[in-house]
């Protein structure tokens, strides 16, 4: 038997561009009224062809999430080094089994910083060219909820017998990853893409939900 939630791992797509959030506000390269010409819905940079499902020109941070623009993303992370985005990539706990106690988990696949070609750092900011399971990437969003902390994930919370408890789980933090502020602002951005962009479809009246859409190709 196999759990697909711990023991596939596929590209994870617009999901994965939190981590793109978490990096720029951290180191300061990123504000919510940055703005970037999203080149009407077709870009070309070193050989890469990037499409948006609709034509965009000027958007904002804030609408680039709402509205999951792989365009817009690209020219944020022309302002990052690699380093930076591989860092953030690696201290969300991605490309590492999660350590849960039970077989068969798979670790993704997240290449080495020294095999990353000239346009690696945009197909990994929008989700491609890596591959992740949902827990991790359940994990990466459980950092923005919990104010900046990764946390090993928890699947049994305790075993009892007859009344007696013979094992209990408690939350145990691995390490800081972000800011409470930086988690803050993501939370912002996540909450206008349910309430307003592409998420529309998630939102309940009487509900605050933070959210985001994603899709990915699959080979």
């Amino acid at each position: 038997q196999r759990n697909k939630v711990f023991s596939d791992a596929y590209a994870p797509g617009s999901t994965f561009k939190i981590i793109t959030l978490a990096a720029g506000f951290e180191e300061g390269l990123l504000r919510h009224d940055n703005t970037y010409f999203c080149e009407n819905g077709s870009y070309r940079f070193h050989g890469l062809n990037l499409r948006d499902t609709e034509s965009h020109k000027e958007l904002t941070v804030r609408e680039i999430i709402m509205k999951s623009s792989n365009i817009g993303i690209a020219k944020m992370v022309q302002e990052f080094s690699p380093e930076i985005i591989y860092n953030y990539v690696r201290k969300f706990g991605f490309g590492e089994k999660t350590g849960i106690l039970i077989e068969g988990e798979a670790e993704g696949k997240l290449h080495p910083l020294n095999n990353w070609s000239r346009v690696s750092n945009i197909y990994v900011a929008i989700g491609q060219e890596l591959t992740a399971t949902t827990l991790q990437t359940a994990m990466a969003y459980s950092v923005i909820a919990n104010g900046g902390y990764l946390l090993k994930p928890i699947l049994t919370k305790s075993i009892s017998s007859r009344g007696e408890i013979l094992f209990q789980n408690k939350p145990e933090v691995v390490r800081r990853v972000i800011s409470r502020d930086t988690a803050d602002k993501i939370i912002s951005l996540l909450v206008d893409v349910v309430k307003e962009g592409s998420g529309y479809k998630a939102n309940i009246p009487g509900y605050l939900i933070a959210g985001k859409t994603g899709t990915s190709e699959t080979f």
